[in-house]
Order: structure tokens, then sequence, then C-alpha cells
């Protein structure tokens, strides 16, 4: 893929251009440099009887870069030559260091097929050596867009944007207090990710060992502390000591957040020699296919109304503006699902919310229960995937900061069948059999009376909030509905809705 510098003389701060540090390098040098990369032709008659070759899928031009241990910036060029007015071809090639004046270079003339794959060879074999593909701009930043043109629709493209955006991966890790300057977005392993999870395994089982034994335990909690932070840098003041369950746990969220992540990072550092725009090379390793929801549709409208009839009194310090609304269908889930669920009856279309750091690698892999190890004390009917009718109990868990902020809200159709009714929380929760869902009945939730099918069999709770009239309200510990199901064959991501908060960033979920 194109890798994204943000700044390329602060990608590369060290790295000597011309004999300067690049410190004190001007940004009109650079561009210049950059500007020159477009430019690949050799000194040679060739200059003026041929021309970069375009396809109707991409031009065959590349420029790679890669830094070396004294931090000089290498580069390799290559591109095929095409004759303006013959059937002529010629694979041409150069490579250096920024400050030669001039490298070394190659010119052969060959068949077009053969131009071809030696030019695919040549890129992914450079990018196997640790060198980077330079996508380049008019300015002295990189982009995602401006090289080569998107065969996305515009609010595909801008989906792409928000989805694949490097600042939220970094504020998400800050938040979490996490060095951003030793662990940065690019640099996810998911190797430490899991001997992290092994270390904090490790001192749940130390934290269980008897009192007789209590020095083992001090022993044990300090190393694999100690370990879990080598693998997971934080701040220097934001470390502390494994030895509470408390702690832990809040460790184990950040590691199922980070588990996310990943996937997402792993798309956008995935390297190949394809020449085209890099947001549409995102959008199709998500393997989902992805159009806009016209706003005159009936569905866009029933979804609409789902949103203004439940956002709940509870929640009032924020609006929500519904900006686009995406129907999805994920390669294999519908499939999956429709094998899954014959003779499971009762389909909702219900709420899931999560952070926009974390939709790519749903729309990815699918929603997923929670590894098995490690059940969460936030997950209040056990190790399930969870729902809502209520929008803005949803909204709650977009990880939103600070005000009018942009999320993704996913609504999926979920066949819930014949429900386990609870009234209170049950960290230890087992199904019965003969049961598919859980539905933990809240103090309040939408008029069961005022409901639509958005789609045959599939019934939406729009209703107005009302409070439920039960003898046993009493008993009643939620404030809203939730619904949990064990198996993701069970769920079918329908849309992504983007919302907007308005006013004030939503407060604790409830």
């Amino acid at each position: 893929m194109y890798f994204i510098f943000k700044d390329l003389s602060e990608r590369f701060k060290n790295m000597t251009l011309n004999g300067e540090k690049s410190d004190d390098l001007k940004q009109d040098s650079l561009k210049r440099w950059m500007k020159g990369c477009e430019k690949l032709q050799p000194d040679s008659k060739l200059k003026k009887t041929t021309n970069i070759y375009e396809s109707t899928a991409r031009v065959y031009s590349t420029v790679l870069l890669k830094v070396n241990p004294w931090e000089q910036l290498h580069y390799y060029k290559v591109q095929i030559l095409k004759h303006k007015t013959e059937n002529k071809f010629w694979l041409f090639r150069t490579w250096g260091t920024i400050i030669t004046p001039h490298g070394d270079d190659l010119l052969r003339e060959l068949p077009k097929k053969v131009c071809i794959r030696k030019y695919r060879w040549l890129v992914k074999s450079r990018l196997k050596r640790d060198f980077v593909t330079l996508d380049i701009e008019q300015g002295s930043t990189l982009n995602l867009e401006d090289s080569f043109e998107s065969k996305l629709i515009p609010s595909v493209q801008n989906l792409m944007k928000l989805i694949f955006n490097t600042e939220n991966i970094r504020k998400v890790m800050q938040d979490f207090n996490l060095d951003t300057n030793r662990l940065r977005p690019g640099q996810l392993s998911n190797k430490k990710i899991r001997q992290a999870y092994a270390k904090l395994k490790m001192i749940l089982q130390a934290i269980s060992i008897v009192n007789d034994k209590a020095d083992d335990k001090v022993v044990i909690i300090n190393e694999a502390s100690a370990k879990f932070y080598s693998c997971i840098p934080h701040l220097p003041g934001k470390i502390r000591l494994l030895n509470d369950r408390k702690i832990i746990q809040e460790k184990l969220d950040m590691l199922d957040e980070l588990s996310e992540i990943y996937l997402a990072d792993k798309i956008m550092n995935y390297r190949t020699g394809e020449i085209c725009n890099v947001l549409d090379i995102y959008y199709s390793k998500l393997k989902t296919d992805i159009k806009e929801l016209s706003v005159n549709a009936k569905e866009f409208e029933i979804i609409q109304q789902y949103i203004e009839k439940t956002h709940s009194f509870v929640h009032n310090k924020y609006e929500i503006e519904v900006k686009k609304i995406f129907v999805v269908n994920r390669a294999g889930e519908a499939q999956r699902f429709n094998n899954r669920t014959r003779g499971i009856g009762n389909r909702m279309l219900l709420w899931h919310g999560t952070a926009v750091t974390n939709i790519s690698s749903i729309l990815l892999k699918g929603l997923r229960v929670p590894k098995k190890s490690f059940s969460s004390t936030s997950h209040i009917f056990g190790r399930g995937i969870y729902f809502a009718d209520v929008v803005s109990k949803s909204a709650n868990f977009c990880r939103v900061k600070g005000q009018n902020s942009t999320v993704l809200l996913l609504l999926c159709e979920v066949a819930l069948g014949s429900m386990e009714e609870k009234y209170e929380p049950d960290n230890n929760l087992v199904l019965p059999k003969k049961k598919h869902s859980v539905f933990a009945r809240g103090q309040y939730g939408p008029n069961c009376d005022d409901c639509t099918e958005i789609s045959p069999g599939v019934k939406v709770p729009y209703g107005k909030l009302v409070e439920q009239k039960l003898s046993e309200k009493s008993k009643l510990k939620l404030i809203h509905n939730e619904y949990v199901v064990y198996d993701p064959a069970q769920i079918k991501i329908k849309y992504l809705v983007q919302i907007k908060f308005n006013n004030a960033p939503p407060q604790a979920v409830i």
C-alpha cells in the first residue's frame, strides 16, 4: 500500500539531505525533491520519445524509500516507458540516496507483458526489504487520495477516511496512557498483545494464591507486571503495580481494544505493489460491500424515527444528528446467518455501539464473542454480544471525546429466537438449552405497541420510551433493555449509521 507520511521531514527527523540535518531543511527543498520523483525518465533520447505507461487501472511508476542504520534515505524508482508512436516498451529503474546527485540506473527494452511482470516483482521484492512506497502529492504532506483517482463514491471515500484515521487511533492510545512515542500507530504487534494477555492471566492466578504462599504471589505479580509493561509501553507516570482485580480488568479491556485496533493497523500497513488509490485498497481489504442509503428511501425514514423516538431522557445532555446511513453486506455473513437461523424467529433490528477505531475490524471479522479466558466483569450477562433498542444507550459506547464528534453506530438484524428473560445482572450466566438469547428487561423501553418492519419478519422497536409495566418492577436493576446473543451467526450487520453528537459528548454509559 502507500505508506502515509504525515510530514516527511518529521518521519525522517535525523536523516541527512544534501549534507543538512532534516531539522534545518526548508520545506520547499523537500517539495522539490518529491516533485522530481514524478519525472523518472532517464536522461537520454527516450525522454523525448516515450511517456510513462498508463493502463486503464494504474500508472506504472513507483518510488520507494528506506532509511538505513546511518539515517540516510535511500530511494528506488521503477517505471515502464512506452514509445509515443510505436508499440515498444522499456523497463527503467534507478536507485541511490537523496544526498547523491545521481544514482545508478538501468534501462532495458522488453515485451509489454515481461515489463509488467518484472515491474511488479521489483516493487514487491523491495517492499519485503523494508522499503515503503512514496505517495506524492502537491504539498509537503502526503494524503490518502490525491495521487490516484478513487473508484469509490465520495461518501464511501469519506467513510474510509473516518474508519482509517491514525489520529483517532493515537487518541485511543493516549486515553489508555500508552507511550505513543514508543508505541505509535503502525507499530502494534499481535504477538506483544498476546504476551500481555498471558501476563495478566498469570497475575490473576497469582492473586488467588493462598496466604502461605504470599511471598511467591508478590514475586509473580512484580515480574509479570514488569513484563506486561515491556510488551505494552505506558507513560512513566502511569505505570501501576498490577495487584488489583479492578486494575487488571481495565488492562484486559484495553487489550481487547488494542486487538481491534491491530486489525485496522494491519490493513493500513498492508504492503502491495498495486498502483491505485489507498482508500480503494482499504475498502477492498474489508471484504464488505458498502452503499450509501438514499435519504428518500423508506429504510432511511424508519431509522431516523428509531433514533428520534428512542433517545432516552436519561441521556439528555446531547443530541444525535444523522449524517449518513450506509447499507452493509459483509462477505459470507448473509449465508452464514440464513444457515444458522433457519427456524429461529423473533428477529429485531438492534443497535450496537463501539469506538470508531473498532469498525474496520468488525467489518472484516464480524461481531465476535469476547475471549474465553478473560470473562469481563463489564459483561453483566456473561460472554456475549450485546445490543440495545435505545439508540442513546448504544451511542454512549462510542468513546466520544469533545463536542460535535462524528461516530458510527451499527444496526444489526439479530435472530433472538426464544429469549431467557432476566431482571438483574448475572456475570456467570450460561444460556439454558433451547434458549437462543437473553433479554434483560430495563425500567424503560420502546412502546411495544408502536413498531414496524424494515424487511419481512424483521421488527423495528421504534416506539417512544415508556415505563415497563411489570409486577416485578422493583427487581429491575437496568434502566434500559439489553439483548445478548452468544453465537455470532445469529447476527447480520445491516447498516452503518454515521451520526454527530451535538452540544456535548455523551455521559457515562448507562
